[in-house]
């Protein structure tokens, strides 16, 4: 049994994985980019808390969603979501996977949005 209908997934959602390489000509910096693996999927974005956090003498803003979706294999913590709210998109870090009933049907990821 799927816990979340496709009827309430009406988010758009975009996962995306940092792959690193090596600055040319020496310098050795390393640069990550972002390149996505699955587009446009279908998801239910939920708002679950936001908070004020500080650090060392500034205070930052820090907000959670919670993101279901179906199944995917290859979801991983170091991964990232954007979505796509309607009024523009949000990065989303993934902080936590579960894979709900272990059935391989529905994901419930726990995301920090980026500052």
């Amino acid at each position: 049994m799927i816990n979340t209908s496709i009827g309430k997934m009406r988010h758009r959602i975009t996962f995306q994985r940092a792959i690193s390489s090596t600055v040319a000509g020496g310098s050795g910096d390393e640069i990550k980019t972002w390149t996505p693996y699955a587009s446009r999927v279908a998801a239910k974005v939920t708002p679950i808390s936001a908070g004020e956090v500080v650090d060392g003498a500034q205070q930052k803003a820090t907000a959670t969603d919670q993101v279901n979706t179906r199944y995917l294999c290859d979801v991983r913590p170091t991964d990232r979501i954007i979505y796509h709210a309607a009024d523009g998109d949000r990065i989303l870090n993934i902080e936590r996977i579960v894979d709900l009933q272990e059935r391989r049907v529905e994901l419930e990821i726990a995301c920090e949005r980026a500052a």
